[in-house]
């Protein structure tokens, strides 16, 4: 299993707007083959800041979600809601014992 952690900075004037298309986005992607799950923060030093966890079976099960035209239509107006660029990075997941 492979995780995405996703750093996502929204404008203080779209915090709720910017959630609420996060949140879409993780409900579509449910759907999706390879998916396991996601998981969304906020954080309590930033709450600009949103953090979102998402797990998948392979990571080329989530490129094919990224590369997805449903996900490129939920993506196209989005932009305008963030003060900068995402910081993402994968994880390997170590199942626990």
């Amino acid at each position: 299993m492979i995780a995405q952690l996703a750093n996502h900075w929204a404008l203080p004037d779209k915090l709720d707007e910017a959630n609420s298309v996060l949140l879409e986005n993780g409900r579509a992607m449910r759907a999706f083959p390879g998916f396991i799950s996601r998981q969304t923060f906020i954080s309590e030093n930033d709450p600009l800041r949103i953090t979102t966890v998402v797990v998948w079976r392979r990571k080329e099960d989530h490129h094919a979600w990224l590369e997805s035209p449903e996900r490129k239509a939920r993506a196209g107006s989005a932009g305008s809601l963030w003060s900068r660029p995402v910081e993402a990075e994968y994880c390997e997941v170590i199942p626990e014992a």
